[in-house]
């Protein structure tokens, strides 16, 4: 699982510059939803991490509060590509 979570939260980073490298903003949008799916991915897996107490719940608010913060983020970044298509 924490390879797991690795990999999503990575994955976020990654299609965010990815998607910056493409040559329309139609593309670099589909590229922000992409991150968008890896970001609820994390959410998927800490909430499992505080079910099976891997994390305690204090790690997990504070962890899913940055999560909460960083899908702000994307989500008006997400608005603004959409309103020059």
């Amino acid at each position: 699982m924490t390879s797991q979570l690795r990999r999503a939260s990575t994955s976020i980073m990654a299609n965010i510059a990815e998607g910056a490298g493409r040559r329309t903003k139609k593309d670099f949008t589909k590229f922000l939803y992409n991150a968008r799916g890896s970001l609820f991915e994390c959410e998927c897996f800490l909430e499992f991490a505080k079910e099976i107490e891997y994390i305690t719940e204090e790690q997990y608010r504070y962890i899913e509060n940055k999560r909460g913060e960083v899908g702000y983020l994307l989500y008006k970044f997400i608005q603004s590509q959409e309103k020059t298509l």
